[in-house]
């Protein structure tokens, strides 16, 4: 776990790009300074890609394949005395109380200033082992952004980051049943019919598959034996059934807040001042994976 709590360096060339865009459009009248504090803030960046700033329509959906997670929460800093922020131009940031539905995310902070953006869709990390995520893996991240005010300096707010769930505890799968597709694309065939064997009528009804490459994959003879005034006497019907399928088995995985941990991180620019890093951790809310597994039968 201290891992994964240790701030993550800055490395991508995305958000760098961001900043600078926000820096030429509010910071013109600040260069010499602003460089400086560029530079002092280069290591709080997370690793992660983003496409958008603050707003609402940054991003889809927080639901993404197989994966649906809410991170809402109270957010406690993780910097030295309990700081959310860094470093602010105005009064210390300690806290932020995120309300997340759908793709859109609210936060407000311990100072009572309040922003909106949105929540990108949530993608799983890494892999379960034997059916169970271990204490430590981390499990999903969803890029976030947001804007507004804050109250005590009046300075707009731009916020760039990840959320991250990290499990607390290890997390045991549950299998739902298997379900079975058949290779449809086939070209069938039926073929019937009808003589006699002496005194009674034979009539035999053939139905053949052929797959894309022309193999017969599928074959059913059924041939109904009747006298004359139409009893039946004997009847026999063979299925011979080549047809591939593919089974396919769900494990899903439920977060909780006994289980799971959610820390966010990024980046928190003032308008024409500070820009610092960010990093907070909440418990664990709620949230599903599913992961599905295949496999070609013949």
């Amino acid at each position: 776990m201290e891992g994964f709590l240790r701030p993550k360096g800055e490395n991508d060339s995305e958000v760098k790009l961001m900043r600078t865009k926000f820096q030429e459009k509010h910071m013109k009248k600040a260069g010499v300074l602003l460089a400086a504090v560029m530079v002092i803030a280069m290591f709080v960046m997370v690793g992660c890609e983003w496409s958008s700033g603050g707003g609402k329509n940054g991003f889809n959906t927080s639901r993404g394949a197989g994966v649906s997670v809410n991170f809402g929460g109270v957010y406690h800093g993780t910097f030295s005395g309990g700081k959310a922020v860094e470093r602010t131009s105005g009064g210390a940031i300690t806290r932020l109380v995120i309300m997340h539905g759908g793709n859109a995310v609210r936060a407000t902070d311990n100072n009572g200033s309040e922003y909106e953006g949105t929540v990108g869709s949530p993608g799983a990390v890494s892999s379960a082992q034997d059916g169970t995520y271990p204490v430590g893996a981390e499990l999903v991240t969803a890029q976030v952004t947001f804007a507004g005010k804050d109250k005590t300096t009046g300075r707009e707010i731009e916020f760039v980051g990840v959320f991250h769930a990290v499990a607390i505890e290890d997390i045991k799968g549950s299998s739902s049943e298997s379900s079975y597709t058949r290779d449809e694309q086939l070209t069938w065939s039926t073929n019937v019919t009808s003589g006699t064997d002496v005194t009674n009528i034979v009539t035999t009804i053939t139905i053949i598959a052929y797959n894309a490459a022309g193999q017969e994959v599928f074959r059913s003879v059924e041939t109904t034996t009747r006298t004359p005034a139409g009893i039946v006497v004997e009847h026999n019907h063979v299925v011979t059934d080549n047809r591939s399928y593919t089974e396919t088995e769900t494990m899903t995985y439920t977060l909780t807040e006994a289980n799971s941990q959610f820390k966010l991180e990024g980046t928190w620019m003032e308008k024409d001042a500070v820009i610092s890093g960010f990093s907070a951790l909440s418990s664990g809310s709620s949230g599903i994976i599913s992961v599905g597994t295949a496999g070609a039968e013949d």
